[in-house]
């Protein structure tokens, strides 16, 4: 492996500031040490260089080192690494991936042993997890685009039935006037706060709209799900449908029923809601918990992040607006408007992997009056001054509507 290693680093900078900080160097051979430092010291004087002069090394080596045959032995290593036949692509992706699974294991004894470097580990954690190449990028189906046209920036939001308004009013406009696909937005909430409400009416709305709704659930029983749907659409209480259901029926089809199929998962992974999705290619696909989802990570911090990381890739890689539900912490108890680190179990993590973080609440007052507050601690897409002010919203727990302070049923309009 050392040879592998030294040929990356020796014939490509990028490969050498991917993997120089992931190797622990007092593991390798004291030949491989010294070349590592040499390559890195050369690097460094030379911003521009892209690949490491050899001649200059053997030099450097002839210097440091006056006897012969420890000259010849650092030569043959370089000279072997020269000439092998390096996959880079493979060897960065060992490194990087070693690297990973050595700080997993590190994160889950500091966490039981309660150890104060456990944030500086989960810090690690996260850097590598970003750490990339180009040629994996490009595998996975990225997309680069070398050349901005505005025009067509404009067209694909005012034109072509792309803009997906989100209902209530109030909240769309905070939204810049409403979702694209590829953008995630997580909702998160303390129990019984109305997160469910919130994302049956943001599905309804879409519906309304014409717009394919995929709703996948692992937290309650799907029937419920679509009681609350049809409901929300119908204008009806759970008491008029059973009493009337043909109405309801009627009622919810015309406005827009057939757009929305719900899905159960127990509790399911985020490889299922991709494979829901290439099923029935939906506009939008709503999660409901991202954090019941089985990533094979026993660590809640770590798991939450990689939740929402795959749910978010998921979405652009399927061109799917995507809409995801977790929990907010102890923190969150009592606020009219929640904030970035109320979410619960994450910091950073999950907050990073959405467009916009959309969180419900309450003080007792407004609970009285059957009111939230939508707050936005993250909004990448309002582009407006007023895009992360919160809103206060009334709810119809019947129907599942949310309605803004004007009183009108903005899910209906």
């Amino acid at each position: 492996m050392e040879t592998q290693l030294l040929a990356i680093v020796l014939n490509n900078r990028s490969s050498f500031e991917k993997v120089h900080g992931l190797i622990t160097l007092k593991e390798h051979s004291r030949e491989f040490q010294h070349l590592m430092k040499l390559v890195a010291e050369f690097y460094q004087r030379d911003p521009h260089a892209q690949a490491v002069d050899v001649s200059l090394i053997y030099e450097l080596i002839g210097a440091t080192f006056p006897n012969p045959k420890h000259i010849e032995r650092f030569k043959a290593l370089v000279d072997e690494a020269k000439a092998a036949d390096v996959s880079t692509l493979n060897v960065e992706t060992t490194i990087i991936e070693v690297r990973r699974r050595e700080i997993e294991q590190q994160i889950a004894i500091a966490a039981v042993n309660k150890d104060g470097k456990l944030l500086e580990l989960i810090d690690e954690y996260q850097n590598i997890s970003k750490i990339n190449t180009f040629d994996e990028l490009i595998a996975q189906g990225a997309t680069v685009i070398e050349k901005i046209d505005v025009a067509s920036l404009v067209m694909e939001r005012n034109s072509g039935g792309m803009l997906m308004q989100v209902f209530p009013r109030v909240v769309n406009q905070r939204l810049g006037g409403g979702l694209l696909p590829g953008h995630h937005v997580i909702v998160f909430a303390r129990p019984e706060m109305g997160k469910s409400a919130t994302i049956i009416n943001m599905g309804a709305g879409f519906a309304r709209q014409g717009f394919k709704v995929l709703h996948v659930e692992n937290e309650d029983r799907p029937s419920d799900v679509q009681m609350r749907y049809v409901s929300n659409l119908a204008g009806m209480n759970r008491k008029e449908i059973l009493s009337d259901p043909a109405r309801a029926q009627g009622l919810a089809d015309s406005y827009g029923m057939e757009q929305i199929t719900v899905a159960e998962l127990t509790p399911g992974s985020p490889q299922q809601v991709e494979e829901l999705i290439e099923r029935f290619q939906p506009n939008v696909c709503i999660v409901n918990q991202l954090r019941n989802l089985n990533v094979n990570e026993s660590n809640k911090v770590i798991a939450l992040e990689k939740q929402a990381t795959e749910l978010r890739n998921i979405g652009k890689r399927t061109n799917v607006a995507m809409i995801s539900v977790t929990q907010a912490g102890e923190s969150a108890s009592g606020k009219m408007y929640l904030e970035m680190g109320d979410v619960d179990f994450s910091n950073t993590g999950v907050q990073a992997q959405c467009d916009v973080l959309m969180g419900i609440g309450a003080d007792e007052p407004m609970l009285g009056l059957n009111e939230r507050g939508i707050s936005f601690p993250k909004n990448k897409i309002g582009g407006e001054d007023d895009s992360h002010d919160p809103v206060v919203v009334r709810i119809n727990k019947q129907l599942s509507r949310l309605i803004s302070p004007s009183g009108s049923a903005d899910s209906q309009n």
